[in-house]
């Protein structure tokens, strides 16, 4: 399909990554990366229960992508501060959804008038 943007898909691995490790011994970093990793799944089930079902791939990734999007970042890469919160990126998700679907609706509407 011509015209459509290229959605880069963010994994888990991309977010654990910027949280900073410099300085750490291997064992530490390897620590900090499952301590991360348990972050990031208590933040999505937590999102679960606040959206009231389990998320699809799909919009757990969505939701990862505005996260990592929407952080604010050094100049490094590493994340600044703290995740933003993932029901803000689920309430962003849903009305670039909306709008989707609002902008695809209206290519359907006919000119009855006529």
């Amino acid at each position: 399909m011509k015209g459509r943007k290229k959605i880069h898909k963010i994994k888990l691995s991309d977010i654990l990554s910027k949280w900073n490790t410099s300085n750490l011994t291997p064992k530490q970093e390897k620590l900090r990366i499952i301590d991360n990793t348990t972050t990031i799944d208590n933040r999505l089930k937590s999102l679960a229960t606040y959206v009231g079902r389990k998320l699809t791939e799909d919009e757990e990734e969505q939701i990862l992508t505005i996260v990592d999007k929407l952080t604010p970042k050094k100049k490094d890469g590493n994340y600044l501060v703290d995740l933003l919160p993932f029901n803000y990126a689920w309430e962003i998700y849903m009305t670039k959804k909306d709008k989707e679907l609002d902008k695809f609706m209206g290519k359907l509407e006919v000119d009855l008038s006529k």
